[in-house]
């Protein structure tokens, strides 16, 4: 694989990013929201626009990008705020266009980032590279929500054949996605120089930083390609975009995409779509829409055929029954937990906790340092705020029960914030 993946460093991985936003733009617009190519300058900067901007404020802006930063950080800067000026004042329908589209494909990429525990945020490449759209091909022939070349996605195992073509597989592109993020991250160490190896290639990176001297992506940046140099403000864009497009009055619309869990069935023999939707009752675009990646709507003999998991029963009556016998064994398990939970902690907080604060998080901080601060049970802050694990996000508030002890402490009920260190 190591050799493979090295002959496959200076081919690069092609972005359509231009043609992908163009596709959801009006004409009369379309020229100047190509934001990686021709909205860029020479020196790789962003070009102001030919028309008047309104107001928009940008510290609401700045202070929504940092409640989303987690692995990943997403640096404000006037290039972002231009993006983000095109997708909600200039090209809204752009946007409408993804949030149709996201309630589709953003929990197959987050199950899957899960999985091999790389950041959430890297749903947001797929945005770039292919504005959600499997049928996406640029002009160098990279294909699918990811753009794979073809050479780099038969490298990550993604096959491309007369009946199929892998890069177009929202599932097993997500899989070679992560495989590559994860080789660019052990080489790079660094997000963003991870990002700017996905548009670039490899090669383009390390040739930058040799210039750089320096594996900073700051010190980076100025020998980056000129389109490369907007990647990573677009990255933050998008991140905003698919968060907080509500908050310019931009919602999808009535051509939203369904959200399907999915599960998978190996074909015995060579099956038509439209034969095998009719055998389970569901609507075969909706298994087009699954399985965007075979060519002429055949499954051949043999191969995965994703379907909406909620048809298990139909198909393969067995794990179905062996899943509902799970399910129901966790659900009573999960029961009894929260019981005991319940059970200890509400005795306790009657009488040893006397004062109730609210606590907001702050970056950097988690579940066991705010626990140990306030010297308190990392499973009676789970119970006080009905948490189901110890996820939390920055910005969430809290409810803390202190001791009496603490309140001799000086500690006030009304306050908001205290500096923990995690």
């Amino acid at each position: 694989m190591k050799h493979t993946l090295k002959s496959l460093t200076y081919l690069g991985f092609a972005t359509v990013g231009t043609q992908a936003y163009a596709h959801d733009l009006d004409r009369s617009i379309a020229n100047h929201t190509n934001l990686h190519e021709s909205s860029l300058t020479s020196n790789g900067d962003f070009a102001l626009s030919k028309f008047m901007i309104p107001e928009m404020d940008e510290e609401k802006v700045q202070k929504r990008l940092s409640l989303l930063e987690r692995d990943i950080k997403l640096p404000y800067s006037q290039k972002v705020f231009k993006i983000i000026h095109e997708y909600t004042v200039t090209a809204p329908q752009s946007t409408i266009g993804l949030l149709n589209r996201k309630t589709f494909y953003f929990p197959i990429f987050e199950q899957i980032l899960a999985k091999h525990n790389l950041p959430e945020e890297l749903k947001y490449v797929a945005v770039l590279e292919s504005h959600l759209k499997t049928e996406i091909k640029s002009y160098a022939s990279a294909a699918g929500l990811w753009q794979f070349m073809p050479v780099t996605g038969k490298g990550f195992g993604l096959q491309q054949t007369d009946s199929f073509d892998e890069r177009a597989d929202p599932f097993r592109a997500t899989e070679a996605a992560c495989q590559y993020f994860k080789y660019l991250y052990e080489k790079l160490g660094d997000w963003h120089l991870v990002l700017a190896a996905y548009n670039c290639g490899e090669g383009g990176v390390l040739s930058a930083m040799k210039k750089a001297g320096s594996n900073r992506y700051e010190d980076v940046y100025p020998y980056l390609p000129a389109q490369t140099k907007g990647y990573v403000p677009t990255f933050v864009a998008m991140a905003y975009l698919m968060n907080f497009a509500h908050e310019h009055d931009i919602f999808p619309n009535d051509k939203q995409m369904p959200r399907v869990v999915a599960d998978e069935w190996v074909a015995t023999q060579n099956t038509s779509l439209q034969r095998f939707a009719k055998r389970i009752s569901v609507d075969v675009a909706i298994l087009e829409l699954l399985n965007p990646h075979l060519k002429g709507g055949i499954v051949p003999k043999g191969y995965v055929l994703h379907y909406p998991a909620d048809k298990m029963e139909l198909v393969n009556p067995k794990k179905a029954e062996e899943l509902e016998k799970k399910r129901k064994i966790n659900a009573r398990r999960q029961a009894r937990k929260l019981r005991r939970q319940k059970e200890e902690v509400t005795p306790k907080r009657q009488e040893e906790f006397s004062l109730k604060l609210l606590h907001k998080v702050e970056q950097g901080q988690n579940l066991l340092s705010i626990a140990e601060y306030y010297e308190v049970d990392i499973a009676f802050l789970r119970d006080w705020n009905n948490l189901p694990n110890n996820r939390i996000d920055n910005g969430q508030l809290l409810t803390v029960w202190v001791r009496e002890r603490r309140r001799r402490l000086g500690i006030k009920s009304n306050k908001q914030k205290q500096k923990v260190t995690a």
